[in-house]
């Protein structure tokens, strides 16, 4: 596995979301963090090979009932993008994309998709006639294709994961259990790529990165709600 790899699975097409957009509108001993490693971890993930660990964590990651992800990514055409996107269940997801003013909330429930971007967004998007139009209202479509992966622009997280452990991470090292954010955890490295894993309860992924772009993976199990946005609002 390369760094490409997390940037082509969820980064990368995050840049072409403005143009599938357009197509829907009308017309070590330390963490990095710097505190200190304990001797074991709790949940025994530091004991089995970056391969199994991280398909252990793959499966506590993917089963969780809902799981929000806030990511920075730098791509060369689009620039930096922010993402805060929550993931519930198997089918449910709800959040937000940045580049730059622009701004895009996204609503995923099964195959159906929702976005609303601001009048940044709409202008790039949809051009200048379209602000007045669609300004507060929702676009819906039908994507291909069910649960994490399905939201559009924000790649496949299952898909991702998959990749992933079947890759093997080969000349991958488990680190020493630390603290990710707060919460005790072990990292994994390789291929100039560092995945944090949870050292207590489920081994949930917390954190992905290569230097430049990252994944934080948070509040695991929190209670959401994800409905349609109201049919007076939607636009077909």
């Amino acid at each position: 596995m390369s760094t490409r790899t997390i940037r082509t699975a969820i980064g990368v097409p995050l840049a072409a979301a403005l143009a599938l957009t357009t197509a829907c509108l009308p017309g070590g001993a330390n963490n990095s963090d710097g505190s200190a490693a304990t001797p074991s971890a709790a949940n025994g993930i530091d004991e089995l090979s970056p391969t199994d660990a991280f398909k252990r964590a793959s499966a506590a990651t993917l089963s969780a009932r809902s799981v929000r992800v806030r990511a920075k990514v730098k791509d060369a055409q689009a620039g930096t993008i922010d993402l805060d996107v929550t993931y519930v269940g198997r089918d449910r997801a709800r959040g937000t994309m940045r580049i730059g003013d622009q701004r895009v909330e996204i609503i995923q429930i099964g195959k159906e998709e929702y976005q609303k971007g601001n009048k940044a967004f709409l202008k790039e998007t949809a051009g200048s006639e379209a602000v007045s139009f669609l300004s507060g209202k929702w676009t819906k479509t039908t994507q291909s294709g069910s649960g994490f992966g399905a939201l559009s622009g924000l790649g496949d997280l299952r898909g991702l994961l998959t990749e992933m452990e079947e890759a093997g991470l080969q000349g991958w090292t488990m680190g020493k259990p630390g603290k990710t954010a707060g919460t005790p955890s072990v990292p994994m490295t390789g291929a100039g790529e560092q995945i944090h894993l949870a050292a207590q309860g489920p081994p949930y992924i917390l954190r992905m990165t290569d230097g430049t772009d990252h994944f934080d993976f948070l509040s695991y199990d929190k209670p959401v709600t994800i409905k349609p946005p109201p049919a007076r609002l939607v636009v077909e």
